[in-house]
């Protein structure tokens, strides 16, 4: 558990993925929050082979957790990356990404951008997901035509529970 001093008695729980709780923590702080970091989820990146980009016109990411997975598995950076929203998209300029697009949204807000500046005879989709996914942005995309393939290069596992600590600062 981190534990960020409190300069005016509030207090926030902080559940996100570790590798996404330091920078909300930060900002809790300066708003004088102290913020107690204890993730609910484990991520789990896949030790799989970097997927194949041959003949992808771009790769579909709905969380930063999907672009650094990719960015562990592949050394591309040049290839057209979709984002779901602005946090998926701040994730790919941070690991190199060069062309980024950002849905500002959902899967829904996702699949409709692509639909829109993509064209299906121009090459498949490649969708990097986590073993359990929200939605249907395959099945949206193949409705409109696109080869579509979804690659899973990581998980999200739930933690048993807040540790002792934690409920401790809680009460």
């Amino acid at each position: 558990m981190n534990m960020m001093p409190s300069r005016h008695g509030r207090r926030a729980l902080v559940t996100r993925p570790r590798a996404e709780a330091v920078a909300l923590a930060e900002a809790l702080d300066r708003r004088g929050i102290e913020a107690i970091v204890e993730p609910l989820l484990d991520i789990l990146y896949r030790d799989e082979p970097a997927p194949d980009l041959a003949g992808v016109q771009a790769v579909l990411c709905t969380s930063a957790n999907g672009v650094r997975a990719l960015a562990r598995r592949s050394g591309e950076r040049d290839i057209a990356l979709f984002a779901v929203g602005e946090a998926t998209a701040a994730r790919a300029r941070a690991e190199g990404f060069s062309h980024i697009e950002s849905a500002g949204g959902d899967v829904d807000d996702l699949a409709r951008l692509a639909c829109e500046r993509l064209a299906p005879q121009d090459g498949r989709l490649l969708h990097v997901a986590g073993s359990d996914v929200a939605g249907d942005l395959a099945g949206l995309l193949r409705d409109a035509g696109f080869a579509t393939e979804r690659v899973v290069l990581y998980e999200a596992r739930p933690i048993a529970g807040l540790s002792p600590p934690t409920v401790a600062a809680l009460r």
